[in-house]
């Protein structure tokens, strides 16, 4: 696991699945899977923190505002291409 002192998180209750935070990611870190709950299985979006690199875009991106950062609240933006 990386050693920054923050991550971007995924509210799971929040989370309407939608894919946008996917496209939005420029490094593929996040996808769309399933998992199971007590009530049934859900659709939600999950970060790699192995991979992701912290810039925001995913938080910007998301209608429902599921994604955050936990940690020092530093984005570390780079330019879009």
């Amino acid at each position: 696991m990386k050693s920054d002192p923050f991550m971007v998180i995924v509210n799971q209750i929040k989370c309407k699945a939608c894919g946008g935070c996917v496209d939005s990611c420029p490094i593929g870190a996040i996808a769309v899977v399933q998992m199971e709950t007590d009530s049934g299985s859900i659709s939600v979006a999950q970060i790699d923190s192995d991979v992701c690199g912290n810039c925001g875009y995913c938080i910007d991106r998301c209608p429902s505002m599921a994604i955050s950062l936990a940690g020092d609240q530093k984005i570390k933006r780079p330019p879009k291409q």
